[in-house]
């Protein structure tokens, strides 16, 4: 005797069919099965583990940095502060590893960067835009770098091209 939990689906010329997730009440497991051959096996645990797992991740939020020309001409470009910083930790031992700083940044052909400009216009003439995750966002803070966040955004939300500019361990102050 089973059960089926998931769906069936065939599929291709061959029309291959597939059932997911079919309890076998013989062994308590829930098999994966292509043609009636089990292709994969889980316990019931397992297959609850994975399921609050998904519901447990979220989707990495960025925040949306602008610098204006004034910004680049002065040098004021928090990335490179932070970068210079992070690296000055690596040699001390009050640091201990945090999260992984990630910055993206818009390549020059994308024409997202124009149409981000339009978009941010009300807030000041920008001329590049970066995009911090939480864990820059919070290094910036930390080491007092200041940032001008002109929003928060999903992962998804991000430019599909995009460069990264800074990718390091963040070594937060071991006393906190």
């Amino acid at each position: 005797m089973s059960e089926l939990f998931g769906a069936q689906g065939c599929v291709g010329a061959e029309r291959l069919c597939v059932t997911l997730s079919e309890q076998v009440w013989t062994t308590g497991m829930l098999d994966t099965r292509l043609q009636g051959k089990i292709v994969g096996r889980w316990t019931k645990a397992t297959l609850k583990l994975r399921a609050y797992a998904k519901l447990n991740t979220r989707a990495e939020m960025f925040s949306v940095v602008g610098l204006t020309l004034d910004d680049v001409s002065s040098g004021a470009l928090p990335h490179v502060r932070l970068g210079k910083t992070l690296d000055e930790r690596k040699t001390k031992s009050n640091f201990r590893f945090a999260e992984i700083v990630v910055v993206y940044t818009t390549v020059e052909t994308d024409t997202q960067g124009p149409a981000a400009r339009t978009k941010y216009r009300h807030l000041g003439q920008f001329l590049v835009f970066l995009y911090f995750n939480d864990a820059a966002v919070e290094a910036c803070k930390e080491i007092g770098i200041p940032i001008r966040v002109l929003e928060r955004i999903e992962e998804s939300e991000l430019p599909s091209r995009r460069t990264t500019v800074l990718e390091r361990p963040y070594l937060a102050p071991a006393s906190k």
